[in-house]
């Protein structure tokens, strides 16, 4: 047998061997398997059973050690970053460098707060000016926008029209007049035969009582008696209607001398132009709108604010202009406020502060105080070692000067200012360090 041979036969009974072992131990597994079951022996497993069997044993120590390394590089990751930590820990923590912040000693004094507020600006007089008859714009010698005088020409209409029924009236007025002249003398005509008819109806009834005439001349007499007062009824009739005519004629002729005084349109008060909607040429008819003028000497000053927001007063450039509420709101729903000044332009806005406050307490500048919202806020009370203690405080009313409080615990107190930013950081614990200091 060749020498080469020698080895393959060793690796064969080698394999033999383990085959052997595996075939009695899996025998040995199979006979406890079936008497614990009661079931018969499987037959002996093939080659290739027996190869994925080895296969799948070694594929289970793979994983099991796949988990055992993980599971140690994860104790020693845990072990560094603990390590770390007190590491960390052992080493002195770094100090966070102070705020710079102002000082605020806190006094009590007069204090004035007020609100920035744009003024509507309206004319207290004002005046539409319109003609009371037809007629051609002769003239209109102001512009939109041109200040006057009281008493200038301010519009001049064509009077052809206004003469010619002045005329018409006065002609009418004359007639009339003739007329009730006339009727004046029938009248006294009238009345005097009604009164000698009534004389003639006496006489006769004294003498009927005397026998004196027959019935027939004292009927004749009554007869003519009552056909003269008919006539004067209706003389006098037509007399009271000729009154009222006259009276008629009278208003007609004074109106249409009325209308031509107004052919010429001057200027009720100092002011100027608002509005001119019509020009020179243009038709001008009873009740059209000429000229719109305002006055110039008083202004009225229209403010809005919320309700609850105290005002005090208006202040305008350097004048303090005192405010009245007016009795209703707006369609806003704030209230409205009114206060008089002169030499502003009507229609035009007009910056201008509201005083919301007036009187003894403590000013607190906006940069002292946080988290304000009107009723409170927090201040922070500067103590020994670079603290600062938050202290809360009630407001009684707020402007563009700051808030005022007028709680007396606060007088004599420091406190620190700088802005949200600092007294956020201060309230986190941040020390402190003074840069300036105002009493």
């Amino acid at each position: 047998m060749p020498n080469s041979a020698w080895p393959m036969r060793v690796r064969a009974l080698c394999w033999l061997g383990r085959q052997r072992r595996f075939w009695w131990a899996s025998i040995q597994k199979a006979t406890s398997l079936s008497c614990n079951l009661r079931c018969p022996i499987d037959p002996p497993p093939s080659n290739k059973q027996i190869d994925t069997t080895a296969m799948n044993t070694l594929s289970r120590h793979r994983r099991i050690l796949l988990i055992l390394l993980a599971l140690a590089t994860v104790l020693v990751a845990v072990f560094l970053v603990k390590r770390q930590q007190d590491r960390l820990a052992a080493q002195p923590q770094a100090q966070p460098a102070p705020l710079m912040v102002r000082q605020q000693h806190l006094l009590w004094a007069p204090v004035t707060l007020s609100l920035p507020l744009v003024a509507e600006v309206q004319a207290v007089q004002e005046a539409n000016l319109a003609s009371r008859f037809s007629g051609y714009v002769m003239a209109l010698p102001v512009a939109e926008g041109e200040r006057f005088k009281k008493g200038s020409v301010l519009v001049a209409l064509d009077t052809a029209e206004a003469q010619a029924t002045l005329q018409r009236a006065q002609a009418e007025l004359t007639r009339i007049q003739l007329q009730q002249a006339s009727l004046s003398a029938e009248l006294a005509a009238v009345q005097a035969a009604a009164h000698a008819a009534q004389e003639r109806t006496r006489r006769a009834q004294s003498l009927y009582a005397l026998e004196g005439i027959a019935l027939e001349q004292l009927q004749a007499e009554q007869s003519s008696l009552a056909a003269a007062q008919a006539r004067l009824a209706g003389t006098q009739a037509t007399q009271s209607a000729y009154a009222s005519s006259l009276h008629a004629a009278q208003a007609a002729e004074q109106a249409a001398r009325s209308n031509l005084a107004y052919a010429t349109l001057r200027a009720p008060f100092d002011g100027m132009v608002a509005a001119r909607p019509v020009q020179a040429g243009d038709l001008a008819t009873p009740g059209k709108l000429l000229l719109r003028v305002v006055g110039l000497e008083s202004q009225r000053l229209l403010v809005s604010l919320p309700e609850g927001v105290a005002a005090h007063g208006l202040r305008l450039k350097d004048q303090v202009l005192p405010l009245k509420a007016w009795p209703e709101a707006n369609a806003q729903g704030l209230r409205r406020f009114e206060a008089r000044a002169s030499g502003l332009l009507p229609g035009s806005r007009t910056p201008v502060q509201v005083i919301t406050y007036q009187g003894q307490g403590i000013l607190l500048p906006d940069a002292c105080v946080l988290g304000s919202n009107g009723q409170t806020a927090a201040v922070f009370l500067l103590q020994d070692g670079g603290r600062a203690q938050a202290l809360a405080v009630a407001l009684q009313a707020s402007g563009t000067e700051g808030a005022v409080s007028t709680d007396e615990g606060l007088k004599g107190r420091t406190i620190a200012c700088g802005g949200a930013d600092v007294l956020s950081r201060l309230a986190a614990g941040v020390p402190w360090q003074a840069a300036a200091a105002t009493d």
